[in-house]
């Protein structure tokens, strides 16, 4: 009781820090609304009847512990590098300011767009990402049967890891800024391209069997619109997203699974959002190390590769009964108390805040064409925080990979205004 209790106080010391610090909207914001959203009064009541089990008590201090270190994080990156003004890091002040003159390099995106594109196109077509689609859609399954489903089809063979950089962070950054620039050329052949980029990417990600991401990339579109139009974001235009996004998230259970109706579909949208990520971050405390021992680092399959020669079984795979290829979702916690107990929880969780008070005055400095597209991916990677651990969020979603491409970009051609 006492540990839920100090993490409640923990939560609204957060709401706080929100409310009075970070009250513009940048991806600090987001990740901090997100946070509250699915791990706030969520995990309060969902872990209310067993607060006094051993595991939920170690997950409440191990969830306080992440809250203080992220907050101490934010403050250690202003009193190292100081602090700007509140209103030059916020999306609204920012899309109206003055677009900038950009170097890019035209080449290499161009060249990055036609090799995303052909590992979509031939991982949909020659290696099975069609036809799991095609199975799912033809034959619905319950949720439980369709996570066990897309564990083991969706893309495979060794054109999956590239089939999943081309539609995830990096591919969805070159996608939207060749786009963006195709647009501000007015290039009728270049647009038709890029259009049909992002359409693949879409499709490749309902064959990759992915709900959710096939939902965040529609709202990237949305965001890209607002982006590029220099469109301001209010409450009203947030809500209508937001509802929109239930609808669609019911249409894509009643296609994918065998909800017979809305009101199944939608009791199975708040089921996912709200109970599972909670339900899956408390088996990492239960299992590890009571069942499981502390990985130390070999929980990372690079890492495992480099220092054992036996066969690599993710903590994901354990969690959801031995099924190969399967992941559990639930925020970067989970994952840091396997590799490191309590050390990688404070160690991830005080770098977190760093590095986002880093992208936020990374991409809110300058208003131009790559920062803007940044901005739209970087959405996607700041939603993954939310339910996947740290190390994928910053390479395959983008949060480390997207900055590092964008600076690769901004390489000897001259782009004029």
């Amino acid at each position: 009781m006492l540990e839920l209790s100090v993490y409640s106080a923990s939560i609204v010391l957060l709401f706080l820090y929100l409310l009075i610090f970070k009250s513009t909207l940048n991806l600090t914001s987001l990740f901090l609304v997100l946070f509250l959203f699915m791990y706030g009064p969520a995990y309060v009541i969902y872990h209310w009847a067993d607060c006094d089990k051993e595991h939920v008590k170690i997950l409440s201090i191990l969830m306080t512990m992440a809250v203080v270190m992220f907050i101490t994080g934010q403050l250690l990156y202003v009193w190292l590098f100081g602090k700007r003004k509140s209103n030059r890091l916020d999306f609204n002040y920012w899309v109206e300011s003055e677009r900038k003159i950009i170097f890019i390099n035209d080449l290499l995106l161009v060249f990055l767009s036609i090799l995303f594109s052909i590992f979509i196109i031939v991982g949909l077509f020659f290696f099975g990402g069609l036809d799991s689609l095609l199975y799912v859609i033809r034959n619905p399954v319950t949720p439980e049967d369709f996570g066990f489903y897309r564990a083991n089809t969706g893309v495979q063979g060794w054109i999956s890891g590239f089939y999943n950089y081309a539609i995830t962070g990096t591919g969805r950054f070159i996608g939207f800024l060749f786009l963006a620039i195709a647009l501000y050329k007015g290039n009728i052949l270049r647009i038709w391209f890029g259009v049909g980029y992002l359409l693949l990417i879409f499709v490749g990600l309902l064959a990759n069997l992915s709900k959710s991401s096939a939902l965040i990339f529609v709202f990237q579109i949305l965001l890209f619109y607002f982006v590029t139009k220099g469109r301001k974001l209010n409450f009203r235009k947030s809500f209508i997203v937001a509802l929109f996004s239930v609808f669609v998230l019911i249409g894509i259970y009643l296609l994918t699974t065998n909800a017979e109706d809305s009101f199944t579909a939608m009791t199975l949208v708040s089921n996912r959002i709200f109970n599972e990520p909670n339900r899956v971050l408390a088996l990492y405390t239960e299992h590890y190390p009571a069942i499981y021992p502390h990985t130390y680092g070999m929980n990372i399959r690079l890492v495992h590769n480099l220092l054992s020669d036996s066969e690599f079984v993710s903590s994901d795979m354990l969690l959801a009964g031995n099924i190969q290829g399967a992941t559990v979702n639930s925020i970067f916690v989970g994952d840091a108390w396997v590799d490191f107990s309590y050390i990688g929880v404070v160690f991830q969780a005080l770098f977190l805040g760093v590095y986002l008070n880093f992208l936020d005055n990374l991409v809110f400095r300058n208003n131009n064409l790559i920062s803007q597209t940044v901005f739209v991916a970087l959405f996607l990677a700041v939603l993954s925080l939310i339910s996947i651990p740290l190390l994928p969020s910053m390479i395959t979603f983008g949060l480390l990979s997207v900055p590092i491409a964008s600076f690769v970009l901004r390489i000897r051609v001259f782009y004029k205004k």
